[in-house]
C-alpha cells in the first residue's frame, strides 16, 4: 500500500505548474535581461572622459553582482525552458560584446 508520494498524487495540475516554472523565477530573468539590455547601451555609448561614467559603472557593477547571487539561489529551481531562456540571455550578451570588439 503506497502513501503519498505515489502516483495518484500526480495530477494535471503539478505537472502544469512544473512546467511552467516559478513565477519568482520569471520575474528574475525579465530583471536580468533588462539589466543586460542597459548594460550593453551603456557600453556602445560609453565616454570613460565623462565625469558620470565611475558612478553609473559602480552602480551597474553592484547591480550585476546582487542578480549574480540570485541567480545562483534560483538555478538549481529552474524548469529547461527557464535555463535556456537565461543561457540566450547571456548568449545575446557575449554575441553583443563581441560586436563591439570588431
Amino acid at each position: 500500500m503506497l502513501v503519498g508520494g505515489g502516483i495518484a498524487d500526480v495530477t494535471d495540475e503539478n505537472v502544469l505548474a512544473d512546467e511552467e516554472g516559478d513565477p519568482e523565477i520569471d520575474r528574475f530573468l525579465d530583471e536580468y535581461e533588462k539589466f543586460f539590455d542597459h548594460f550593453i547601451k551603456y557600453f556602445k555609448k560609453l565616454d570613460k572622459n565623462a565625469p558620470s561614467f565611475a558612478v553609473e559603472y559602480a552602480k551597474m557593477m553592484n547591480n550585476f553582482q546582487k542578480l549574480t547571487i540570485r541567480e545562483k539561489k534560483l538555478k538549481s529551481h529552474m524548469t529547461p525552458s527557464q535555463i535556456g531562456r537565461l543561457n540566450e540571455i547571456s548568449a545575446k550578451l557575449l554575441q553583443e560584446m563581441q560586436n563591439m570588439q570588431k
